[in-house]
Formats: structure tokens, sequence, C-alpha cells
């Protein structure tokens, strides 16, 4: 279930939001709002204490969100989303969260490369029926490509996602999931450098709106928790 959610759901859908045509940034900002998520489902599932001000957070985060998205799946052109594109960044952000919570309340128990090895592998049989399924097998082994898939494979799947497991094993699920929130800036900042992709005004207030309302969540205050 770790695999099929945290790499299969939050990897997969943010892959396919991506090639319909998701700029990379708006992808990243639609799943920054994981360590909201999270903190609501540590709060019931993981003890984990969810206050007041990070319920705030979480509809300041939610109104940042629309603030980007919602104006540009009407539009035509380059700048439009698709609703597909919207979905399947909705499905990877609660791949992802859910993915985060299963880790923390089951994963800590297992031996950390032999279970991320199975997670793997459970993941790689489901896509491959997916794929073979709706997509021609067909794969262009250029030097992008190579370039690419070595960048995913030692970066984000041993580097990034061995990072996150050892994380959850000494600290709360909802202060490490805060991370995430430096995610949009970063990715948008590359996308610009890299493919050229404009950060619009409407796009920078509703980043900040998502990144103040996701700091109200994960911040640390001395308050009286509305949850146990």
């Amino acid at each position: 279930m770790i695999g099929l959610t945290l790499h299969g759901a939050y990897l997969g859908g943010c892959f396919f939001a991506v090639s319909r045509g998701m700029p990379a940034g708006v992808a990243a900002l639609i799943v920054s709002l994981q360590p909201v998520l999270v903190s609501l489902f540590a709060a019931k599932f993981l003890n984990e204490p969810l206050r007041a001000r990070a319920a705030f957070g979480l509809i300041l985060g939610l109104i940042g969100l629309f603030v980007v998205v919602l104006p540009r799946i009407n539009m035509t052109g380059a700048d439009a989303i698709s609703g597909i594109a919207v979905v399947a960044s909705v499905i990877g952000l609660l791949g992802g969260t859910f993915g985060t919570i299963l880790q923390k309340k089951y994963g800590g128990a297992i031996p950390t490369l032999a279970g991320t090895s199975i997670q793997y592998a459970g993941t790689a049989v489901v896509l491959l029926i997916f794929a073979l399924l709706f997509e021609e097998p067909d794969i262009q082994w250029t030097g992008n490509f190579i370039g690419a898939l070595a960048w995913l494979v030692f970066a984000l799947s041993f580097g990034a996602i061995l990072l996150l497991f050892f994380l959850l094993k000494a600290g709360s699920a909802a202060s490490v999931s805060s991370l995430y929130y430096l995610v949009p800036a970063a990715t948008a900042f590359e996308a610009y450098l890299i493919f050229d992709e404009q950060i619009s005004p409407i796009s920078m207030l509703g980043t900040l709106i998502t990144v103040v309302g996701v700091w109200l969540v994960v911040s640390k205050q001395k308050e009286t928790p509305i949850t146990s």
C-alpha cells in the first residue's frame, strides 16, 4: 500500500499531470498541500495534535491553490490547464499524503532498504499493467531520456524517498512533511530557468497564500489542540 500510494499515485499522478500540459510549478503547488493534509490525518491516525492555527492554515492553503488553478482551468491556449491534469495532481497529492501516513505508522518497523525494494517492485507491476493497457510500449532511448531517468532513479527514488523515510523515523509526520512547502517556489524557479515557464503575478500571489497557510499548519505554537 505504501508503494502504490507514495510511489505509484504520488509520482505517477504528478508525471501524468505534467504530460497533459500541467506546468511543473502548478503541479508542485498542488502537491505542496500535502503537509496540510498530513497534519490533519496525523491528528487522527498518529495522535499528533491538530491546533486551531493549523485549521486556519488549511483553509488559507486551499484558497491559495484555488487562486492559482481555477482561473486557468477554463482558459484556452498555452496557459490552459486541463481538468484531467488537475485530477491527476490531486491524486498525486492524496497518494503522497496517505503514503506518508502509512510509512510513519507501519513502515518504520520494516528495514528501510528491504521495505522500499518491495514497495517499488509492487508498484512497478501495477504501473506496467496500466502501461501495457493504455499506452504503446515505445521508448526513445535518447540522451535526454536517459539523463532524466537516471535523475529520477538515483536522486528521487534512492535519494529523496530514502531521506524521507529516514526523517519519518526521527520526527513527526507533520514536521517532516513541512519541508514540502519549499517545493513550489523552487520548482517554479527551476521551471522558469529550464522550461521558460512564466511566473504570473496571480501565480505568485496564490503561491504566497499557500505557503503562508502551510506554515501556519506546521509551525510550532503553544496553544490548546482542537483534536487529540
